[in-house]
């Protein structure tokens, strides 16, 4: 899998470490990991924490090979070199949460008094390439859990989201109840937060549709008498049409750089997945259909639907023209919904000619008569 958003400052995982790439800014990052991985193992007072650090390398060492599994590409690491990477990064990841949670971070935390560090975070922390395995942390936030003085009200996952929450495009109610049902079995984070955006409910059509797509884009929908209606902040897939209004209702869509690139490393996952339900692949297919011209976009952004935080609107047309470059869709959520839309545009535009016909020529004096 291809480089698809360049990392900002962190790397985390054993193929882009400081100990292969000789690079300063990543170098400077790992002195950082180092103390984050202090102040957390400093969380559990009065037990030891060089005896808790040797817990966590054994942990580690007993599941390298499993580690190894975990990655497409050979890792050319030693053990006692790959159990550092996954120790110092997983328990960066787990002190970085802690502190965004709980708001306890220093006034010296150059991560924190940086208003430009958090968001790079997770825009780098959500990259495919930048993933380490989810059981590495549940096995770490185990092992220094149980010398917690106080028990935290919150799993990994939940912390994961709590996070991300600024880049997920939904209100804080949904990522609350999302936290509280979220469960389950991960790789890693851009697994968690790929779970989080899956529809709460089946696909319409399970048998499949050769629907792939609207016929027309967003202006010409409208012009064929489509509205279009902003949704609730509950659900990004939450897209539904109604026959009686006319109306495709979508939830809002800020888009911005991070938004780029969650939504190009989520679809990339999914390819990766090999998984015949492509919910966010689907997702993008859609919107490209609706986005062809900047008048789309604009009309979109008037119903509150997209919120465009990229810069002009030459942007965003060019990230969707581009978000399913070298894509192999297999699969699509939304046919039922286009195909419903497709026929109701197509029968108010017949309906509409007809009415153009009737109103002119020699019929309309009779149309005229049966009117009265």
């Amino acid at each position: 899998m291809k480089t698809l958003i360049a990392r900002n400052i962190f790397s985390i995982g054993p193929f882009h470490s400081p100990t292969a790439e000789k690079h300063d800014h990543l170098l400077a990052m790992q002195e950082h990991k180092w103390w984050y991985t202090l102040y957390l193992l400093n969380r559990t007072k009065n037990i030891n924490q060089k005896e808790i650090l040797a817990q966590c390398g054994e942990a580690i060492l007993e599941r390298e090979q499993k580690v190894r599994r975990r990655y497409a590409e050979k890792i050319k690491f030693e053990p006692q070199e790959l159990m550092e990477i996954m120790l110092v990064d997983g328990c960066f990841i787990l002190e970085l949460f802690l502190r965004s949670l709980l708001q306890d971070f220093t006034e010296e935390d150059p991560i924190f008094h940086n208003a430009w560090m958090i968001p790079t975070l997770r825009h780098d922390l959500a990259l495919l390439e930048n993933q380490i395995p989810f059981f590495i942390l549940e096995e770490l936030f185990n092992i220094v859990l149980r010398h917690f003085p106080e028990h935290l009200p919150c799993s990994i996952t939940d912390l994961a989201l709590s996070f991300f929450h600024p880049d997920l495009n939904l209100n804080q109610e949904a990522i609350r109840k999302k936290c509280g049902a979220q469960g389950g079995i991960y790789s890693h984070l851009l697994d968690i937060l790929h779970n989080f955006y899956l529809p709460t409910s089946p696909k319409a059509d399970p048998k499949g549709n050769q629907t792939w797509g609207f016929r027309k884009c967003a202006t010409k929908l409208s012009e064929a008498g489509v509205e279009f209606e902003k949704g609730k902040e509950d659900h990004l897939l939450d897209i539904c049409f109604s026959e009686d209004k006319g109306a495709i209702t979508i939830p809002p869509l800020r888009i911005d750089e991070t938004t780029k690139s969650l939504l190009m490393n989520l679809i990339a996952f999914e390819q990766c997945l090999g998984s015949t339900q492509q919910h966010i692949t689907s997702y993008a297919i859609l919107l490209k259909c609706l986005v062809q011209s900047p008048a789309d976009i604009e009309l979109l952004e008037k119903e509150d639907i997209i919120k465009n935080e990229l810069g002009g609107v030459g942007d965003v047309l060019t990230l969707f023209n581009n978000i399913l470059r070298d894509v192999v869709p297999k699969d699509f959520y939304f046919g039922k919904l286009c195909e419903d839309v497709n026929a109701y545009q197509q029968s108010w535009w017949q309906w509409h000619r007809l009415m153009a016909f009737l109103m002119q020529g020699p019929v309309l004096p009779i149309y005229r008569g049966i009117e009265k």
